[in-house]
């Protein structure tokens, strides 16, 4: 993906068979990326049942607001706030792990009882 700009720039070459090339080159990478990223994608989402890859790919002061937002925003939990809140009591992020707790008490997620 690093090399998309240069492959767009050829797109624009002097010689006919280059340009053509190139627009082949530029429609195809960012297919194969996402393939790539979907693979890596559902790979981590089978090591770790039942948690959050989405939450778990983010730097540590982004996990900590998504969890302060579930806590604000939410009244009930539901399949996808468990498992942010399982990936946030996982977490090795101190704050992040007080947050997920406090907000799993908040919402009554009695099934993660034992993470707490």
């Amino acid at each position: 993906m690093a090399l998309l700009g240069r492959v767009h720039e050829l797109c624009h070459h002097a010689d006919d068979l280059v340009r053509r090339a190139a627009a082949d080159v530029a429609r195809t990478m960012p297919v194969l990326a996402v393939g790539e990223s979907w693979g890596r994608f559902q790979a981590q989402r089978a090591a770790k049942p039942g948690h959050s890859v989405l939450l778990g790919a983010m730097d540590v002061s982004d996990r900590r607001q998504v969890l302060r937002w579930l806590g604000h925003d939410r009244v009930d939990a539901n399949e996808h706030v468990l498992a942010a809140l399982r990936t946030g009591l996982d977490d090795d992020d101190d704050e992040v792990r007080i947050t997920a707790a406090l907000v799993a008490a908040r919402l009554g997620a009695g099934t993660l009882a034992g993470a707490v």
